[in-house]
């Protein structure tokens, strides 16, 4: 489980270990637009394959024991949205100029040659995504790790490449994207022979259909939490702002990916006790959830220690205003991490149609959350507005989850070592701002003491989750 763990996090972490490559060789201007491409394509992987890898979470248990439907339902899958993604790139080649021209307000956002590449590896992704989640689900780890290690170092490489060595700056930091997921789907189609296969169940697409089409409005409001915050403030701001808060979300998204990473790798685990209804191990998923939980939590101060000291960095100086945000920003994405675990119980019970409405609640919060605070306070009013929505959409998850899939939850666990960590967090933190004293200095203070208490408060589980995951195997 660790080991899907740390692979699942290597993908979207991508972005953090080529920052020193884009602060430095990038234009400020130019790394605000590569975020915005980069939250377009968030946007795009929604609409261009229908989210239909989605399916491959919950619908390959229904053919469990049977290899042959299983392929079937693996091959379907990753045609259907092979032909999706081909549908979209020739719409978005049509529309998108109009679309662009419509979505920012800056004359050098382009949608060709921009756009159109970000589109082009968008759909390329979502089909590849498919087999990923599979192999997962299979928990095939050596194929898994073939494709995911591919992935990384590819992009990595090939961004190196095109940014430094042939100074291709925004388009080629794209390019590199575009042909390193190319690279990866040559090797998906070696490892698995016939997965592209024309011959569709179109009663497996059906099923699969019925589950991701209604998600799409959640994974929208998903966008909008975690994402849309530059595209907003691209109009209400210069783009050297919008860079700013770019590096500022990229470091202390690392929560998000942090949770993703962790649901990702324990999802098996966890639906196997959910399938289990009343006979389920409680011990067992409270042990789980805690991991969701205090897995990000572990991340936090690491974020933290980065932000603070973003000088090191080679880059613009106008970047290091991030020391200032750096802490509220981590908190303000960390509240998405308990909508993340409530949302997992409507995911197995199938209740796609209630996310759709609480994130509909959801959105309509958020937007005028964002046209009230952004224009008063830009950066902080993205925070403060994202806060307010993140917090509601976790207190609609869990009430709604609840009536479909009761979970007993330990509260402790779950609220009560989050709270006490940002507590003492922000209790450092303006210690040290009404003192004057160094932020830098601060980030080293608060990254002793709550990887500290983070892991002694965890210490007496590790044994277990060893033997949950069979780590302790010789």
């Amino acid at each position: 489980m660790a080991f899907y763990s740390v692979l699942g996090f290597l993908r979207p972490a991508i972005f953090i270990f080529l920052l020193p490559i884009y602060l430095s060789d990038l234009a400020v201007d130019e790394y605000g637009m590569y975020g915005l491409m980069m939250d377009f394509a968030l946007l795009s992987t929604i609409f261009v394959s229908l989210k239909l890898n989605t399916s491959m979470l919950t619908n390959y248990y229904d053919f469990l024991g049977d290899k042959l439907k299983i392929k079937t339902f693996l091959s379907s899958t990753y045609t259907f949205s092979f032909l999706l993604g081909l549908s979209s790139i020739i719409i978005l080649y049509i529309i998108g100029p109009w679309l662009f021209g419509n979505l920012y307000s800056s004359e050098s956002l382009l949608f060709f040659p921009f756009g159109f590449i970000v589109v082009l590896f968008t759909a390329i992704t979502e089909m590849n995504m498919t087999y990923i989640v599979y192999l997962k689900n299979r928990k095939d780890i050596i194929k898994y790790t073939v494709v995911l290690l591919t992935q990384v170092f590819s992009v990595v490489i090939l961004q190196v490449i095109f940014i430094v060595f042939l100074e291709r700056g925004l388009q080629g930091a794209l390019e590199g994207i575009l042909f390193g997921n190319i690279l990866v789907t040559l090797v998906i189609l070696l490892l698995e022979k016939g997965i592209l296969n024309f011959n569709i169940d179109w009663k497996m697409i059906k099923s699969s259909l019925k589950f991701s089409v209604p998600l799409i409005p959640y994974l929208v409001i998903y966008w909008f939490l975690t994402r849309s915050g530059k595209t907003f403030l691209e109009h209400y701001a210069s783009v050297e702002t919008v860079s700013i808060f770019t590096l500022l979300i990229t470091i202390a998204g690392l929560v998000i990916f942090g949770v993703e990473a962790v649901v990702n790798a324990i999802r098996p685990f966890l639906f196997e006790q959910f399938a289990k209804g009343e006979n389920r191990d409680n011990d067992q998923v409270s042990l789980l959830t805690r991991l969701i939980i205090n897995g990000p939590l572990l991340i936090v101060p690491c974020i933290i220690l980065v932000g603070t000291n973003i000088h090191l960095i080679p880059g613009d100086p106008i970047y290091r205003i991030v020391d200032q945000y750096i802490s509220f920003a981590t908190f303000v994405l960390f509240v998405f991490v308990w909508a993340r675990l409530f949302y997992q119980q409507l995911v197995f019970a199938k209740r796609s149609n209630w996310v759709t409405y609480m994130s509909f609640v959801v959105f309509i919060i958020l937007i005028l959350a964002f046209l009230y605070f952004i224009p008063r306070y830009q950066i902080w009013g993205v925070l403060f507005a994202t806060v307010i929505a993140n917090s509601i959409m976790a207190i609609l998850f869990y009430i709604i989850a609840q009536k479909f899939l009761r979970v007993s939850y330990n509260w402790i666990d779950i609220i009560g070592i989050p709270a006490l960590m940002f507590a003492i967090l922000f209790s450092l933190e303006y210690l040290f701002k009404s003192n004057g004293w160094s932020l830098s200095v601060f980030g080293f203070v608060q990254f002793g003491i709550l990887i500290f208490l983070i892991l002694a408060l965890n210490w007496k589980n590790i044994k277990i989750y060893k033997r949950l995951f069979g780590l302790n195997k010789t």
